[in-house]
């Protein structure tokens, strides 16, 4: 199919080939993270079709467009009959982005401007739907769930914001991690108020 001495080839092939290493360096292989693979790959399919197709490229190209065609109608139709709410059930689950917006409403409606949050979790949203500051520079916790120094040192820092400042709610998303001396800390400050699916919503003991 190619002669390996195309310049183009070689740098389309390298091209992919690095992009592919980039998504393996992570160790972790979420969706988007594949994303810089597809310009590679996808101008070498078109490399591989003009190739493959000779003197029938016209045949082909039509072919080709016609199948572009047709998944972009089928994703059109699939999508066009959904509302958001129901495509974001439907990628990431009903416990999600959607409750993010219903969590956010129910913070707005319990609080003032001034009030200010914490979320333990990966939801950073709520604190730009609810309008309402976050009590730590730590918006979401990815940075605080390595067992590294760097990470130990940063969970410190955690505790030490909420309790210098303490915010008025703190909403605990159902962690993959739960980092015990926060937990304990939640527990002794605040009172536990409600949830909406694995969300939990405490608010702050009011002192008597």
């Amino acid at each position: 199919w190619f002669n390996e001495k195309e310049d183009k080839f070689k740098i389309i092939l390298a091209w992919a080939l690095a992009s592919g290493l980039g998504v393996f360096m992570g160790r972790a292989f979420y969706g988007h993270y594949f994303i810089q693979v597809v310009p590679a790959l996808a101008i070498l399919a078109g490399y591989s079709l003009l190739k493959i197709a000779g003197s029938n490229w016209r045949l082909v190209l039509l072919a080709f467009l016609a199948l572009i065609f047709s998944m972009d109608l089928f994703s059109r139709i699939s999508f066009g009959l959904l509302s958001p709410e129901l495509i974001s059930q439907k990628k990431y689950g009903i416990n999600n982005f959607v409750v993010a917006g219903q969590v956010a409403e129910f913070i707005k409606q319990k609080t003032l401007p001034k009030d200010r949050l914490f979320i333990w979790g990966a939801e950073p949203e709520v604190y730009f739907y609810s309008q309402r500051a976050a009590a730590s520079h730590y918006i979401y916790y990815y940075p605080l769930l390595y067992k590294d120094k760097k990470s130990q040192q940063a969970r410190l820092a955690l505790l030490t914001e909420l309790k210098e400042a303490p915010p008025e709610y703190i909403i605990w998303v159902e962690p993959r991690v739960v980092y015990g001396p926060l937990l304990n800390y939640v527990k002794a400050g605040y009172n536990y108020l409600a949830s909406f699916g694995r969300w939990q919503i405490w608010r702050r003991k009011r002192i008597k």
